[in-house]
């Protein structure tokens, strides 16, 4: 069902597939088929044992192929594989396209690196066309097949790289989904459960060596509640980030240390505890740094506005370019910025410029429809994606923000700013697929625009 429904998503890509797979068959000589599906099905245990021992040694690789099952299978499937790519003839061009984004949904899933996949296809080609050079076909001929596996090898991957492409991002999507569930909870209650999870770690053990207990009966803290949720739950909420992998190192060195207590003396004993304890003071600095970036969902909004942070302002325009595409509503994009605020820094001090910046920002924000998103784009830039809306209602909506804001006057540490004005670039999406290229346009047109308001400046 699952592969179904992706076919259909994709179904006017796979016919165009498809109809290539039938020019190619139409345009390879027969016999060239022929000589080509022998040699792959004669030698495709050969095949498949020399691209194995290439593809173990490539950086990466390890993960994936280093065991037993998975050589065997990946061996036997890949023999299938080919002989399923270079048929004598095409009976069924559905089944085949079907059968390659399988392939793509599979390595997809199990999230082999792209450049692995294209490693290995290299070097199955290479190898195919070497065994093709010993054969007694013709100087034409020997052209034809070659041209034969190297284009089927691309069309094979092109389909198995669509498949994993809509994949990886149902994957991502996915991901992110729960990404944002274990946000939404309460981080700040989990973040002091894991820090008596620690601590009563650490008092457990101090408590059976002050008694007298076994040392041998000490639970490493990599087994403990703390050790357990940092090595399987966290990884959703902090990624692979410095200071994680700090924290697996010293969860590390801590159950070291604890390993030694078991055979030292009085002394030596001492000397573990105290790298212990410091340790323990490490790791929980680093749990409420980790905790407290994810408190502030990640980096989403701009400390100082509380707007969305810039670095995801691609990623909004790129869905707006997406939903453009099927719905082809149009949406527009407004960059502002605030007047002669390096003056407002001279006369107000950073504090009170900042605070002009936050007030601006505000009143922006209250300004725009829940459907639109806002982002700072600096301290004194300010970016509105406005859906829905055409380039003459987007320059309606900019000149009633700027007259709004011109009869607003800011009080800040008891200095009034009378003369506050912004300057508004409006641009409507036009059709290019770059999210960068509108946004730049954005700043041409907001550049513009100061220079006419300003000509002796411009």
């Amino acid at each position: 069902m699952e592969g179904g429904r992706e076919e259909q998503l994709n179904s006017e890509d796979m016919r165009t597939v498809e109809a290539e797979l039938r020019e190619i068959y139409r345009n390879t000589p027969s016999h060239v088929r022929d000589v080509v599906s022998e040699i792959v099905k004669r030698t495709g245990s050969e095949f498949a044992d020399q691209f194995y021992r290439v593809m173990i040694v490539q950086p990466g690789a390890h993960f994936y192929l280093d065991h037993e099952a998975v050589s065997k299978k990946l061996r036997q499937s890949l023999k299938h594989w080919l002989a399923d790519v270079f048929q004598r003839d095409i009976k069924d061009v559905e089944l085949f396209t079907r059968r390659q984004m399988q392939v793509g949904w599979a390595h997809a899933r199990i999230r082999i690196p792209e450049k692995l996949i294209l490693r290995g296809a290299r070097e199955l080609k290479q190898t195919i066309n070497g065994n093709l050079r010993a054969t007694r076909l013709s100087r034409e001929d020997l052209a034809s097949a070659v041209q034969f596996v190297s284009t089927m090898f691309d069309l094979a991957l092109d389909v198995m790289t669509r498949a994993y492409i809509n994949r990886s991002e149902r994957n991502v999507r996915s991901g992110e989904a729960f990404r944002l569930f274990s946000l939404n909870r309460n981080l700040a209650a989990e973040r002091e459960r894991q820090r008596a999870a620690l601590s009563e770690w650490a008092q457990t053990l101090l408590f059976d060596l002050q008694i007298g207990s076994d040392p041998v009966s000490i639970r490493p803290v990599a087994q403990s509640d703390f050790g357990l949720w940092m090595l399987h739950r966290a990884p959703l909420l902090f990624d692979r980030s410095s200071e994680y992998n700090r924290l697996l190192n010293i969860i590390v060195d801590i159950d070291g240390s604890a390993e030694a207590l078991r055979s030292s003396g009085r002394r030596e004993r001492i000397d573990h505890l105290r790298r212990i304890r410091r340790a323990i003071e490490e790791m929980n600095s680093l749990v409420g740094l980790l905790f407290d970036r994810s408190l502030d969902v990640q980096g989403a909004r701009d400390p100082s506005t509380q707007l969305l942070n810039r670095k995801f302002v691609d990623t909004v325009i790129s869905a707006e370019i997406e939903t453009q595409k099927m719905s082809h509503h149009p949406f527009s994009i407004l960059l502002i910025e605030i007047d002669r605020f390096d003056d407002l820094q001279v006369r107000l001090g950073d504090e009170g410029a900042d605070i002009v910046a936050l007030r601006t920002a505000q009143m922006i924000f209250d300004a725009v429809r829940s459907s639109d998103s806002v982002f700072s784009m600096g301290r004194e830039r300010f970016l509105i994606v406005k859906v829905e809306t055409v380039l003459a209602a987007a320059n309606r909506f900019a000149g009633q923000l700027a007259e709004r804001y011109a009869s607003t006057h800011f009080t800040v540490n008891g200095k009034a700013v009378l003369e506050c004005s912004l300057s508004i670039g409006v641009i409507e999406y036009d059709g290019h697929p770059d999210p960068r290229e509108l946004i730049d346009r954005a700043h041409r047109e907001l550049s513009e625009r100061k220079a006419r308001r300003n000509p002796r400046a411009g």
